[in-house]
């Protein structure tokens, strides 16, 4: 009984203490997922590069996509396993998509292994990888 009252003791603690200071996340809330790949030029166009990155919080998600160094004019789409999510404009051959659903934005859940694809104003494939832990 002892042992019991102690634990209720520092739980009200710890919810004190989590009410006083709400800017205060615990280490295990903090915790999500981060995913970031690398993508690979196509022969379609060899010195296109570019990154891709997926964040999970409890309180927000976010995904994002550079490009640079593309030679296809036109705007590029983005898609994740095949399904577009959205879309680059190009500005002298840079450009990026930017999803977070604090602002409102659908992002769709990603996992290690999933594949991010952008493909031109064509539908040719010109960057690929694989989202990856980081």
């Amino acid at each position: 009984m002892l042992k019991f009252v102690r634990w209720l003791t520092v739980a009200a603690i710890v919810a004190t203490l989590a009410a006083i200071m709400p800017g205060v996340v615990p280490a295990s809330a903090a915790t999500g997922t981060r995913l970031e790949a690398r993508l690979a030029a196509t022969s379609a166009d060899p010195l296109a590069s570019g990154k891709a990155s997926f964040e999970q919080r409890p309180d927000r998600v976010r995904f994002s996509t550079q490009v640079e160094d593309v030679a296809t004019a036109g705007p590029l789409s983005v898609k994740v396993n095949g399904s577009a999510i959205g879309t680059i404009n190009l500005g002298a051959g840079l450009g990026d998509l930017n999803l977070d659903s604090r602002r409102g934005q659908t992002v769709p859940v990603m996992n290690a292994g999933d594949t991010v694809q952008v493909y031109n104003a064509a539908n040719v494939l010109i960057l690929s990888g694989t989202l990856q832990s980081r």
